[in-house]
């Protein structure tokens, strides 16, 4: 039986929907798989952060984004596009939990205030970076960034060390016992 409109429901039409293709070029077909994998390099500890996106305040259309890997041709992402993908990156990670404290400091041009979101992943948070010119405090841009917070594979090696210590330790009081 096919999937009716009137059985799902609205929050999960996105899911469950029909829907009509996403219009992408070629190079943005490819940076959106590029992201994706960027992404999962990142859940599985391949790499502990990922800028995404930075928006510059006082040139509205002017953003900053993940790089595009090698052979892509940059005249053929278009900037609202790249931003649908990276917005949509974000917005998939983050729970619903609000933002944490937000965190100051200054630098030679900028004061910089750092506040960070929780994901649906223990180990990885969003982190949203704002920066306002230190004279005026004037905002400047504001940069959206993923980062581990651990490294699952060195904890697992160690945790794969330490199980085989305990093994050892074991299997000595065994035999040292049976004496």
């Amino acid at each position: 039986m096919p999937f009716s409109a009137e059985r799902m429901p609205a929050e999960h039409q996105d899911l469950f929907g029909v829907r009509t293709d996403t219009p992408y070029t070629p190079a943005e077909r490819a940076y959106s798989s590029a992201v994706q994998i960027r992404v999962e390099e990142l859940l599985a500890g391949r790499c502990s952060e990922l800028v995404l996106l930075r928006r510059y305040h006082r040139h509205r259309d002017q953003i900053s984004v993940m790089p595009a890997p090698p052979g892509i041709d940059h005249g053929q992402l278009r900037l609202t596009m790249v931003e649908r993908i990276l917005v949509g990156t974000i917005a998939f990670l983050r729970d619903v939990s609000p933002g944490g404290p937000i965190f100051q400091r200054m630098t030679r041009s900028h004061l910089v205030e750092t506040q960070q979101f929780s994901t649906k992943y223990p180990h990885i948070l969003i982190e949203r970076l704002d920066a306002f010119d230190r004279e005026t405090r004037d905002p400047a841009f504001t940069e959206w960034r993923i980062r581990r917070t651990q490294n699952q594979r060195a904890e697992t090696q160690l945790n794969r060390w330490l199980d085989a210590a305990n093994l050892a330790l074991s299997a000595y009081k065994t035999i040292k016992g049976e004496k």
